[in-house]
């Protein structure tokens, strides 16, 4: 590489060399004694090679090939970093004459976004970040260059180097060039974690994206400089899209606090008269944060963006982007919007699914591959809001399927199939809204009502009667019949409990046998269950006397808490009995 080699036998050198120095990383004596003694060497060759030729490919070749290596062998190549950085820099400074070449201004923006591995696992995170604050930095300085006759530029207190800085051009490339850095920073690896800088891009993205060319400065301004300025805005707007789309292919739904502003730019930019480009760039990048982020919670701006986009739909008959559908299928997938914007997309896809198998598919696009692929998207969209309904499939499903059937589309006739013949049960009603659903029983209706004593669910009232001495009986009786305890009744005074004449039949564990009245004789009361019973009867009311009614109702709870034998007969309870008088 060091003689005056043609650029096709330069390039066969470095491919060979660099395949030679990557698949023999598993061998440890061969990196011992051949790798690491030459890399160096090898990365200053190609230093050289991208600094002094002419070629744009070969250049490409060796910045390619620097990316490639330094992550293989990052500690080998860190005394090269200070070579490295302004190699890439050199390439990424940008041009007053004419833009930089795309491929080249590529390949130097991944060989600075994997600098900052040469620093190890300590530093590495720091140079990363620092290299990323230096970018933005740069960007804001093109940017500020580039509104110098704006409110906005001749406001800002920017520390101009060169007097190049004026030119409208070289500011425009440098802008172009801190884009594509940065979307390469964001999506290089790191050994460990990062923390990204969220609301400084996210406020750049959106200086970039509100410029205008209304607010102007005051006092003199050159015409000519002026003129360029205004010239650069919309590519201004169509950096911001791009710098929007590396960021949101990043954080992803780490964007969604910041969602509300950007969709609100980005509407207001196509709601304006802008030409096809660059409403496609801001459709592209709004279909990216739309499918990444959460839903919108707003509904005004979820309407107005539907708004916005329609009219784009509704000259599908002539000119058309795919990117309209995808943003539309996001927008009615939003449950924020409203039911008289969503009817209107409804009836809009419905009318341009069933009008464009009646159009030519040259009078829509001279290839012949557009026309397909707009009319499957524009097919499944109508299909998939045709069974969006909680009550019943909507009424253009049967005129979709009409249509559908005719076309030999696997994913359509796959929906189809899965509509006839469902794999979970059908929505027999639509869900009810949260307001309607009661959180307490008193707010029930007479069917829930109905519902709970159906299961046994006591409502509970206040000021109707206390719970706390019916489950302390409750209790107590269960204790008492309970296996894992003595069978030892406790006899209450009969001062305290009423009972009626003709009482309803009773469970079977509170009538009486002979077995338990011989225990009854046998063992005495104790002396602490002596202290309970008086206790018990200056607790009780006389609204809590065991009634007729009070028996009824809870049998039925004690029921539930110990079960019944079905083969123990029901004796004949005798009231009168007394088990004094059996002795």
């Amino acid at each position: 590489m060091k003689k005056n080699e043609p650029p096709p036998t330069l390039k066969a050198a470095i491919r060979l060399i660099v395949t030679i120095f990557s698949t023999a990383t598993d061998v440890a004596e061969f990196q011992r004694q051949v790798s690491t003694p030459n890399i160096p060497k090898f990365i200053a060759a190609l230093i050289a090679t991208a600094g002094t030729q002419s070629e744009v490919q070969l250049q490409v070749c060796a910045l390619r090939t620097l990316a490639h290596l330094i992550p293989l062998y990052p500690t080998t190549s860190r005394a090269s970093y200070p070579a490295l950085s302004s190699l890439a820099l050199q390439f990424l400074n940008g041009s007053a004459l004419s833009p930089t070449n795309i491929t080249l201004l590529e390949s130097a923006s991944q060989l600075y976004a994997v600098l900052h591995q040469t620093g190890g696992k300590v530093g590495a995170t720091n140079l990363w970040r620092k290299s990323l604050d230096e970018t933005l930095a740069f960007g804001w300085d093109a940017f500020f260059a580039l509104r110098t006759t704006f409110r906005d530029g001749a406001s800002s207190s920017m520390n101009r180097r060169n007097a190049d800085d004026s030119l409208a051009l070289l500011n425009l490339d440098r802008l172009r060039s801190c884009v594509v850095v940065t979307g390469n920073l964001l999506s290089t690896t790191t050994q460990r974690p990062v923390q990204i800088p969220l609301g400084h891009l996210i406020k750049f993205i959106i200086k970039l994206l509100t410029c205008t060319t209304e607010e102007k400065a005051d006092g003199y301004m050159d015409p000519t400089v002026h003129a360029m300025e205004v010239a650069a805005t919309p590519q201004i707007w169509g950096l911001g899209c791009k710098l929007l789309s590396y960021l949101t292919k990043c954080a992803q739904q780490r964007l969604t606090p910041y969602m509300t502003n950007l969709i609100t730019v980005v509407t207001y930019h196509l709601e304006q008269n802008i030409s096809l480009p660059q409403r496609t760039a801001f459709l592209e990048s709004l279909n990216l944060l739309l499918t990444s982020c959460h839903y919108l919670e707003s509904q005004i701006i979820a309407n107005r963006l539907t708004r916005a986009v329609l009219p784009s739909i509704t000259t599908v008959l002539f000119t058309t982007s795919s990117r309209e559908d995808d943003v539309i299928r996001d927008c009615v997938r939003n449950p924020s919007l409203s039911p008289a914007v969503h009817s209107t997309v409804s009836r809009l896809i419905l009318s341009i699914a069933l009008a464009l198998p009646q159009i030519p598919p040259a009078l829509l696009s001279p290839d012949p591959s557009l026309f397909e692929r707009v009319y499957k998207q524009v097919r499944s969209l109508s299909v998939e809001i045709g069974t969006w309904s909680s009550s019943a499939m909507s009424r253009s499903l049967p005129l979709l399927l009409q249509t559908g059937l005719r076309v030999n589309d696997s994913e359509i006739q796959c929906l189809f199939n899965l509509l006839l013949h469902p794999r979970v049960p059908p929505l027999i009603r639509s869900m009810p809204h949260i307001e309607s659903i009661s959180l307490f029983p008193s707010e029930g209706s007479e069917d829930e009502r109905e519902d709970y004593d159906a299961f046994q669910m006591e409502a509970v009232h206040t000021g109707v009667r206390s719970m706390t001495q019916d489950m302390a009986m409750v209790e107590e009786l269960v204790h008492e019949k309970s296996p894992q305890l003595p069978r030892t009744a406790i006899a209450q005074p009969k001062s305290s409990v009423a009972v009626a004449p003709t009482p309803p039949s009773l469970p079977a564990f509170l009538e009486p046998d002979s077995d338990m009245q011989d225990v009854e004789l046998n063992h005495p009361i104790p002396e602490e269950q002596h202290s309970i019973i008086p206790a018990l009867e200056q607790n009780i009311h006389p609204n809590m006397l065991v009634t007729s009614e009070a028996s009824g109702s809870m049998a039925p709870v004690l029921g539930n808490l110990i079960p019944d034998d079905e083969d123990e007969p029901m004796p004949v309870i005798d009231m009168n009995s007394d088990s004094e008088e059996d002795e």
